[in-house]
């Protein structure tokens, strides 16, 4: 632990060394901003001051001791990323829970159902922490009031994370946990350091409550009530058996299949509303899950009058998964599978003709999982996540065309456009401009190029301000750190003609314009 601790602190303060060579090399240029000079100054300086923070701060106990800082977590090697440790579904239930005697698990009092909390779902407990020789340092029973955390998101020690989501709702449970899943080497309030820990945990409530919906707006929830068996989904025009029951907010209910009946149909044939689609193939054979689905995925403003269903009505439905099967399309020779692939596409172009983009992202993906090289898929996809206004998982897609086609100048436009909307107007310059290099005078391009001066000015950014935002841009670092660059600013300076020159390289032409566009440099 120690040499971790020792490492962390070697890293930052090579930080701040790197900081003040920087400081010293953008000090020679008389072309930057007195904000650019200060920024540095001041990074130079908030590194070193936050190395002391963190020094102190470890130093200080939680309360309850249960929970973790950040810097606690750092100290003992834990983090509040997901773990993949977390929840691992080969995970024992009972006993030597990591096989390594590091979290023994003994259950007092079984638990009701199947489900088991998930990672991320909000937890609500009881506990009594005592030291392996009896004494309590903690209990949330004794203060009347249960302790709630999101699990598997590295609010509370690892052994904590790991034990809850083996239980199930009801379930008491006495964990026995050794140092390297609890407080390790730090000592923290009452708890000596090096301590192995025990807790009698009561699991009083959870929801499993999952966002499924392809824009994560909420528009399609879904809660597991039993799990499924398996890993297998259905997929598009899988053959699928559901037991369902639908009802309307107000408890009316507008479909119903008979227990020995169950619903049968194709994925995405056009038998029930988009939503039910989508439930479906987010479910295991065997699952059973209930789902709240908004108008946008459901009937729309239209409703529906085969099914009973208002305009602009929310569904409530309780799915069961009898059984699927799926055409394996890896199966099929070639030519079958580019032909599957672009029958999907022309779906997914038709669709977003008609401004249904929700459906069009479901058939890009079906054409993606068919060709996954296809960059071209890609973009089509990232345009639909735009216009859903999903702009990250937008860049993603054009991140992924750009890496499959790196010469598809789209990609870049369609970069360039999704980073607009997230007001990131440096990246979404440099996106437009790479676009422009693979074809001069692309008209989407321009556009995009005059939208980002358009966006800097609407935003209020002044030189000062673009600066400020170019000061985190890896690319103007990198162009600031070389030392021929500082050489050829600060010759410019002095010396116009040689500025002439200098701008007849293509290379040295285009980093000064990156400079200008960001603020760092001005021209006159």
């Amino acid at each position: 632990m120690q040499s971790k601790r020792f490492s962390g602190a070697v890293a930052k303060v090579s930080q701040s060394a790197s900081c003040l060579v920087f400081q010293h090399l953008l000090r020679n240029s008389l072309f930057l901003s007195s904000f650019s000079r200060r920024f540095v100054s001041f990074l130079g300086s908030a590194r070193v001051c936050a190395c002391v923070a963190v020094r102190s701060a470890r130093s200080k106990p939680t309360n309850p001791p249960l929970r973790m800082s950040d810097d606690e977590r750092m100290a003992v090697g834990s983090s509040s990323e997901d773990d993949d440790e977390v929840v691992a579904p080969e995970m024992k239930t009972e006993g030597d829970l990591c096989g390594d005697g590091s979290l023994i698990k003994e259950i007092l009092v079984s638990g009701n159902g199947t489900v088991r909390p998930a990672k991320g779902t909000e937890v609500f407990v009881h506990y009594t922490g005592t030291l392996l020789d009896g004494t309590k340092f903690d209990s949330s029973r004794d203060r009347g009031d249960p302790f709630t955390f999101k699990l598997g998101t590295g609010q509370v020690i690892k052994g904590w994370d790991l034990g809850v989501a083996t239980m199930l709702q009801g379930e008491r449970a006495k964990f026995t946990i050794k140092p390297e899943k609890a407080y390790g080497e730090q000592a923290t309030g009452s708890i000596p350091a090096n301590s192995t820990l025990v807790f009698d945990v009561e699991l009083l409530s959870f929801s499993n409550e999952k966002d499924i919906s392809p824009k994560r707006d909420r528009s399609l929830l879904k809660t597991v009530t039993k799990e499924g068996k398996g890993y297998k989904e259905p997929k598009d025009l899988s053959k699928v058996e559901v037991k369902l029951l639908v009802k309307l907010a107000d408890g009316k209910v507008v479909k119903e299949t008979a227990a020995d009946a169950p619903l049968k149909f194709e994925v995405d044939d056009g038998t029930v509303c988009s939503g039910l689609d989508l439930a479906v193939k987010s479910m295991k054979e065997g699952e059973e899950a209930t789902f709240v689905i908004q108008p946008a995925l459901a009937y729309g403003d239209k409703g529906s009058e085969e099914w009973g269903v208002p305009p602009n009505a929310v569904l409530h439905a309780a799915l069961t998964l009898v059984s699927f099967t799926s055409e394996d399309t890896w199966s099929l020779g070639t030519k079958e599978k580019l032909e599957s692939m672009e029958a999907k596409k022309n779906l997914g172009n038709e669709l977003f003709k008609k401004g249904q983009f929700a459906e069009a992202v479901q058939e890009y993906s079906e054409a993606i999982r068919r060709n996954p090289s296809d960059g071209k898929l890609f973009s089509n996809r990232a345009t639909c996540y735009t216009k859903l206004a999903a702009f990250d998982l937008a860049l993603k897609d054009a991140d992924e065309c750009i890496r499959l086609e790196p010469k598809f100048a789209k990609g870049y436009t369609r970069k360039g456009q999704a980073l607009i909307f997230m007001k990131k107007f440096n990246e979404a310059m440099r996106a437009f401009q790479e676009a422009i290099e693979l074809e001069p005078g692309n008209p989407e391009a321009a556009e995009g190029i005059r939208k980002c001066y358009e966006g800097m000015n609407s935003e209020g950014m002044s030189r000062e301000d673009r600066a400020r935002a170019a000061m985190q841009d890896p690319e103007i670092i990198e162009i600031l750190r070389d030392p021929v660059m500082n050489m050829i600013l600060e010759s410019m300076q002095s010396d116009p003609a040689a500025a002439q020159e200098h701008m007849k390289n293509p290379e040295i032409a285009k980093k000064i314009q990156r400079l200008v566009q960001a603020g760092i440099v001005s021209v006159r």
